[in-house]
């Protein structure tokens, strides 16, 4: 689901909050889009990212949605749920913006929710990914357009087992709702598939010094499942490499262990650790890139552009090295 369809969401989600079609659209003001992002913290390389990806698409097509220009107001969210909330409470009660949408970790997601069927303005999640936002606890209000933290992991789950041949695995992840549901979905599949779970640790979120968690890793594993987010997947691979378990654990893991930002500072040493995101390479991410990562090679992409869902059979097919990507 690439960043066109992101944006017709959008632009649905703004006529269903201000419901005036006809000439009369026309004759309104600037659409009122909040935008919570994390700018700062351990997480403000993506919310940049995110809000880069946005910003993009508005300046092609003349700063307009449906004939009519749009005002985008960025708050940020710190990647913390308070804060989160304090945002959007001032950009719906003080801003009064017709249309909501961003966010990244997915217990931020979980606490804006039902604040956001509380005030009845349409919110579009392109990136936090909380499973039960659309299971068990469905929220009237939200739109994603992504994929549930646990999705990509079952088939990968499967292809670990099945593919690769690892039996036993280590997980590795960071202590919040996406890291439980990524490593529960992974842990799911390649159990059924007869592979086990034989350990999991868990670190919190933004963590420094991964070297106590390191240290307990059980070495009888055939590979290492890790989850890390934001500052944590820049810091984690040179440790894990640092500590000597590299040459002896495969890694492998969640597709945001080897995130977008990620990518350039593992080239050439990680050529070998193998995670399952969908990547896109088309031309409008190349332009992105050139904006916004001048003189970088990679082909990554920044997920507020590609935002995909994968499927099973996708999934196990684009399963890929981030080395070469």
């Amino acid at each position: 689901m690439g960043k066109k369809v992101i944006v017709s969401v959008l632009m649905t989600l703004v006529l269903v909050a201000i419901g005036e079609p006809g000439s009369a659209w026309a004759q309104k003001g600037p659409i009122k889009v909040g935008f919570l992002a994390p700018m700062t913290g351990g997480a403000a390389q993506i919310g940049k990212d995110m809000v880069n990806g946005l910003t993009m698409w508005l300046d092609e097509n003349g700063n307009q949605i449906a004939g009519r220009k749009v005002e985008v107001i960025v708050e940020d969210t710190q990647g913390q749920p308070n804060i989160a909330l304090t945002k959007l409470a001032k950009l719906v009660e003080n801003d009064r913006v017709h249309v909501l949408a961003g966010g990244l970790f997915a217990h931020v997601g979980y606490a804006l929710a039902p604040k956001v069927d509380q005030y009845g303005i349409p919110m579009l999640y392109p990136v936090m990914a909380a499973d039960d936002l659309t299971q068990r606890k469905p929220a009237k209000w939200v739109v994603r357009n992504g994929w549930t933290s646990s999705q990509p992991s079952h088939p990968f789950g499967e292809y670990v087992a099945k593919t690769l041949g690892y039996k036993r695995v280590v997980a590795i992840g960071i202590d919040y709702a996406f890291g439980w549901e990524v490593i529960g979905g992974f842990q799911k599949t390649f159990e059924e598939s007869g592979g086990q779970v034989i350990q999991k640790l868990w670190a919190p979120l933004n963590t420094a010094d991964f070297s106590p968690y390191l240290s307990q890793i059980r070495r009888d594993a055939d590979a290492v499942f890790a989850l890390m987010v934001s500052i944590s997947a820049l810091r984690f691979p040179k440790q894990y490499q640092d500590a000597g378990l590299k040459a002896k654990l495969p890694l492998i893991g969640g597709g945001t262990t080897f995130d977008e930002f990620v990518l350039p500072s593992l080239r050439p040493r990680w050529s070998m650790a193998t995670s399952r995101t969908v990547r896109s390479s088309s031309s409008r991410s190349a332009r992105w890139r050139s904006l916004t990562r001048p003189g970088d090679p990679s082909s990554w992409t920044p997920t507020a552009i590609r935002s995909r869902t994968s499927t099973s059979g996708r999934s196990r097919k684009r399963t890929a090295s981030c080395g070469t990507r």
